[in-house]
């Protein structure tokens, strides 16, 4: 993954087009664990059918959240992230 200099003083940015500053995780409002699944070619999150059209989970404008992402799974699980 290629860092990218952001204009604002200690800002990291993991994209081109984003620049996310350190946080405290102490001012985390919540924190999810994600725990990936596959058996089949049947894919699951946190027990639930893996569906392109449903939004999972979202988060409140401003909230920082500390996510946890688990795959013991052979295979590869891409994440989209908006």
């Amino acid at each position: 993954m290629r860092r990218h200099a952001c204009r604002d003083t200690g800002a990291v940015a993991l994209s081109r087009t984003a620049c996310h500053r350190p946080f405290d995780r102490s001012r985390a409002t919540a924190t999810r664990l994600l725990q990936f699944n596959s058996d089949r070619m049947q894919h699951d999150i946190n027990g639930r059918e893996f569906d392109t059209s449903r939004i999972g989970e979202t988060v409140k404008f401003g909230d920082i959240e500390v996510w946890t992402f688990v795959n013991d799974s052979q295979f590869p699980h891409p994440v989209d992230m908006q």
